[in-house]
């Protein structure tokens, strides 16, 4: 799964991400900016 994968790599960056999201109930979207 892709989400996973972006998921897990912006939780290696940042661990709060993984505190966040164990305090919600919703599913925190995971976005990818390019520069174009």
């Amino acid at each position: 799964d892709e989400r996973a994968a972006l998921w897990k790599a912006a939780c290696e960056q940042w661990p709060n991400y993984d505190i966040y999201q164990s305090r919600t109930e919703r599913l925190i979207p995971v976005v990818v900016i390019e520069r174009a």
